[in-house]
C-alpha cells in the first residue's frame, strides 16, 4: 500500500487535489504550541483515479503550466504541521483527504562535484540569467508557463515569492541543458526532517538546544555515551527513545560534522533573522544539503515533475530541459566520515552479566504502538500527548546508494533484570492523531510518529528502467511510462517509482501487514521489522505498433527471478490483467512464470513471454540482448 495511508484534513469535496507546493512557516498554530507550515493544492480537471494512473508526462506538463491561453488554475491551501512533512510530497494527489495516486515523474541522478554545493539559489519571485536565446522577457527559476502559481496570494495571506530554491544546469552531450530545480523545502525534508520529531525540534528552537530531543547526552545505564572516540576514528551516539537506529548516521553528520553542524544551525537562525524576532511573522525554508564530499562526488537520486521544455527559435538548437525536484530518495555516504557506533536510551540488548533490580521495567508504561491504516486522521489543530499510544505511519523512503554509514553496535558493559510491568499508559483508540509537540493538556490527542522509511537500494528496478530507457533513445520502443495500481491498498513506493504490492486480497481487506513467503521481501533476512510486502514495477511501453506491458519483480540478494512481457489485447482491462498476473506470479513462487500466467488465461488473447536478464561487467543489464527478445517474441502486427 502507500507509504502513508493516512488522511489528512484536505478538501472533502471528490475531486482530485495535487500537492502543487510547500513552504512558509508560522509559530503555534492554531491550538498548538507547534509549528505550522502551508501546503498548495491544485485541482485537477481529472474526474477518477483510474484517469490519473493514465496520465503521462506530457500530459502533465500541460497541467503544471499556465500559458496566457490556459484556464486560470484553482489553488486552496492548507495549513499542516511540520511534523507531518514527512507524509507529503509534491506530486502527491489527494481526494476527501486520502492520497490516491501521484502526477507522473521522472527518475534522474544529480552529481555535485567534490566540493561543490548547493548555493547557488534564487527566490520565486526573483530573476536568474537566462539561457542563451530565452528573449526579453524576465526569466525565473519557475516561470508561469512551466509551473504557475508559486507567486503571492494575498487572500491567502500566502506570499511564495519568497520561496528559496537551489538550482543546478548541466550540460548534455546535445549542446542542451538540464536545470534541476531543488525548492529549499524538499532538501529540509530529505535531510532535517525526515522523521516528525526532528522536523518540530529544527522548528521548536535553535540546533544546539533542541538536539537532545533526538540524542542523549547522558551516559546510560549500559555505559554508553555520545562523544568523538578514537582520536577522531569513531562517532559514538545515543538516541533517544523513538528515533531509530537507521537514523544514527545522518544525527551523527548534523552532530559531529562541522560542514553539517553549521547548517543545521543555520536553519533556526536564519529563521529568526527573517522573522525580525517577530514570532508571529511568517519563514521560509533555507536548508542546505548537509552531506558534503571532500575528495569524491556526491551522488543524489532524485524524483522530479518534468516541467515544459524550450529552445532558441532563431537557432534551432537543442532542447532545454527543466526539472521540479519534489524528493530526494537517496544519496551516496561520503568516505571522510568515521565509524559510527550507535544505541538508544531504551535499547533491549543485555549484557554479559545483567543485574537484578527490584523495580518495574523502564519504558514499559506506553501501549504498544500500532500501525495507520485508511482510518487513521492527521490532525494540524491540536498537540499530541505524551503519555498517549503512537500510530506510526510511514512516509517517504530513503535509501543510501553504496554502503551508506559505516555502522557498528554499542555494546552494554552492564544492564538490569527489572521486576514489575511498569506503569500504565493512556491507550485511546482514536483514529485522530497528531504529529504535534507533545504536551499533557487534556484535549492533546494521540501522538503521531511519521517517518521515512529507510531501506536497502533496489538496483534491479533501475536497471530494468534504464535498459528500457536506452531503447527509446534508439527509437526502438516509444511512450515507455509506469502504471500504478489502481486501488490505493496495491501501491507503494520503492526505490522513486510507484509500484504494485503482492498483497493478498485477505490482508487487504483486514489491512494486514507482511506475514512471511514470497510476497513478503526482508531488507534483513528473517528479521520480523525489516519486513515488507514485495513490490512489482510495471512499464508500459509501445513496440511494433502494440503497446506492451514489463512486469519486474523485486529481488533480494538471495533470488533472482525471470521478468514478463505481457501483450494485452484492446478492450480488456490492464490494472485487472496485471493484479491476476501478479496474484499467479506469487502462487507459482516467481517460478515456471510463463506457464503459469498462461494458465490462468487459458482463452484470453494475452501473450506472455519471461525474460532473463543477462548483464555487462560493470552490473548493467546488456541492452542489445533485451532488444533481441523483443525482436524474437513480438512480432509486428502488420505482418
Amino acid at each position: 500500500m502507500f507509504s502513508n495511508p493516512a488522511k489528512f484534513t484536505f478538501p472533502v469535496d471528490d475531486a482530485l487535489w495535487a500537492v502543487k507546493h510547500i513552504d512558509q512557516f508560522t509559530q503555534a498554530h492554531a491550538r498548538t504550541r507547534t509549528a505550522a507550515v502551508k501546503v498548495m493544492l491544485q485541482r485537477l480537471p481529472l474526474k477518477s483515479t483510474s484517469q490519473l494512473t493514465r496520465l503521462s508526462v506530457a500530459a502533465a506538463k500541460e497541467l503544471l503550466g499556465k500559458r496566457d491561453t490556459d484556464a486560470k488554475p484553482v489553488f486552496d491551501f492548507v495549513s499542516i504541521l511540520v511534523g507531518a512533512l514527512p507524509g507529503i510530497c509534491i506530486g502527491d494527489v489527494f481526494r476527501n483527504g486520502e492520497k490516491v495516486g501521484e502526477l507522473p515523474s521522472v527518475k534522474r541522478t544529480l552529481t555535485l562535484d567534490a566540493g561543490e554545493t548547493d548555493s547557488t539559489q534564487a527566490k520565486a519571485g526573483g530573476t536568474i540569467a537566462p539561457l542563451p536565446g530565452w528573449g526579453t522577457m524576465p526569466c525565473r527559476v519557475l516561470n508561469a508557463s512551466e509551473y504557475s502559481g508559486i507567486a503571492d496570494h494575498p487572500l491567502q495571506n500566502v506570499r511564495f515569492s519568497q520561496s528559496r530554491f537551489a538550482y543546478f544546469r548541466r550540460t548534455r552531450k546535445d549542446g542542451g541543458t538540464d536545470t534541476f530545480v531543488l525548492p529549499r523545502m524538499t532538501i529540509f525534508k530529505a535531510f532535517y526532517a525526515s522523521h516528525s520529531v526532528l522536523a518540530n525540534a529544527f522548528c521548536a528552537g535553535p540546533w544546539e538546544h533542541e538536539v537532545h530531543r533526538a540524542i542523549s547526552f547522558t551516559r546510560t545505564h549500559g555505559g554508553a555515551q555520545t562523544g568523538v572516540v578514537n582520536n577522531g576514528e569513531q562517532w559514538d551516539i545515543v538516541l533517544q527513545t523513538l528515533i531509530q537506529d537507521e537514523y544514527a548516521g545522518i544525527l551523527a553528520v548534523l552532530h559531529f560534522d562541522d560542514y553539517g553542524r553549521s547548517r543545521a544551525k543555520s536553519i533556526y537562525s536564519q529563521a529568526l533573522q527573517e522573522r525580525n524576532h517577530n514570532p508571529r511573522a511568517p519563514w521560509y525554508a533555507n536548508a542546505e544539503i548537509p552531506l558534503r564530499s571532500i575528495d569524491e562526488s556526491l551522488h543524489l537520486s532524485l524524483k522530479c515533475l518534468q516541467l515544459r521544455s524550450w529552445r532558441d527559435r532563431k537557432s534551432g538548437g537543442p532542447e532545454h530541459h527543466k526539472f521540479l525536484v519534489t524528493d530526494i530518495y537517496g544519496s551516496s555516504w561520503p568516505s571522510h566520515y568515521p565509524i559510527i557506533a550507535h544505541t538508544r536510551t531504551n535499547a533491549g540488548e543485555g549484557s554479559p552479566r545483567p543485574q537484578p533490580v527490584p523495580l518495574p521495567a523502564p519504558f514499559r508504561g506506553t501501549p504498544p504502538s500500532k500501525e495507520a491504516n485508511e482510518d487513521t486522521v492527521i490532525r494540524s489543530d491540536l498537540d499530541a500527548h505524551t503519555g498517549s499510544s503512537t500510530t506510526i505511519i510511514k512516509g517517504r523512503e530513503w535509501c543510501w546508494l553504496d554502503t551508506g554509514p559505516k555502522y557498528r553496535k554499542l555494546e552494554k558493559e552492564q544492564s538490569g533484570r527489572y521486576e514489575g510491568g511498569g506503569f500504565a499508559g493512556i491507550d485511546n483508540d482514536t483514529a485522530h492523531v497528531s504529529p504535534g509537540a507533545h504536551t499533557s493538556e487534556n484535549d492533546a490527542l494521540p501522538k503521531a510518529e511519521i517517518k521515512s522509511v529507510v531501506r536497502i537500494p533496489n538496483a534491479r528496478f533501475d536497471h530494468m528502467h534504464q535498459a528500457l530507457a536506452k531503447l527509446v533513445e534508439t527509437n526502438v520502443i516509444t511512450q515507455l511510462t509506469p502504471i500504478p495500481a489502481n486501488r490505493s491498498g496495491q501501491r507503494a513506493q520503492r526505490s522513486g517509482y510507484e509500484c504494485w504490492t503482492f498483497i493478498d486480497d485477505e490482508s487487504l481487506r483486514r489491512k494486514l501487514g507482511p506475514a512471511g513467503g514470497f510476497r513478503t521481501i526482508y531488507d534483513i533476512p528473517r528479521v520480523r521489522r525489516s519486513a515488507h510486502w514485495r513490490t512489482a514495477l510495471v512499464l508500459s511501453f509501445q513496440y511494433r505498433r502494440q503497446i506492451h506491458h514489463w512486469i519486474e519483480i523485486e529481488c533480494n540478494r538471495s533470488n533472482a527471478f525471470r521478468s514478463l512481457l505481457l501483450t494485452i489485447a484492446s478492450g480488456r482491462d490492464v490494472h485487472d490483467t496485471i493484479e491476476v498476473t501478479l496474484n499467479a506470479i506469487a502462487e507459482a513462487k516467481g517460478i515456471g512464470l510463463e506457464k503459469a500466467v498462461r494458465a490462468i488465461f487459458p482463452d484470453a488473447p494475452i501473450k506472455v513471454f519471461a525474460y532473463t536478464h543477462r548483464y555487462q561487467k560493470d552490473g548493467t543489464l546488456r541492452v542489445d540482448l533485451l532488444k533481441a527478445f523483443l525482436e524474437r517474441n513480438v512480432a509486428d502486427p502488420a505482418g
